[in-house]
């Protein structure tokens, strides 16, 4: 059975929350806060480094918490970081024991990072319809301002001179 969850800082950057996942309750991951550098997975991301975890112990909370109600074995725990941003972190655990080869953690990793560098051009790409819109809404204002002034008569000296300043 596959389990897989990432995660992304919330507003504050204090904590990890779900973005998305795979295999868990959703009772179990609704509104799940974990502290950035606590436990494995908040150390993790602290870090920014690979975590690989083998002989997991038994979860007690495994019925409450897994689709198919088993504790996972192993995981890997693998940062979302590309430009020199942190931006979440990618767990994927397995409920059998098992070792990853290197061809699996080298997919795993590359797929993260191009995650993580689909997540910084959303992010830019949204602050930049911000900045657009911002431009537009004042290129709107100054022209309408300058309307205005010039249909009140500021700004005219004399017959077809205008003055600026």
């Amino acid at each position: 059975s596959s389990i897989g969850v990432v995660l992304v800082p919330d507003e504050s950057a204090a904590f990890l929350q779900v973005l998305s996942h795979r295999g868990f309750k959703e009772k179990a991951v609704r509104g799940l806060k974990i502290p950035v550098g606590k436990g494995a997975v908040g150390k993790a991301f602290q870090e920014g480094q690979m975590v690989i975890r083998r002989n997991l112990p038994e979860d007690p909370r495994a019925a409450e918490t897994y689709l198919d109600g088993r504790s996972p074995k192993s995981q890997i725990i693998m940062p979302l970081k590309a430009k020199g941003q942190m931006v979440g972190i990618a767990v994927t655990a397995s409920c059998e024991e098992r070792e990853y080869t290197p061809d699996e953690v080298s997919l795993l990793s590359s797929l993260c990072h191009e995650l993580a560098v689909a997540m910084i051009n959303v992010d830019l790409y949204q602050q930049s319809q911000k900045t657009l819109q911002w431009l537009k809404d004042t290129q709107e204002y100054t022209e309408h301002f300058i309307q205005e002034m010039l249909a009140a008569g500021g700004g005219r000296k004399g017959e077809g001179e205008v003055s600026y300043f």
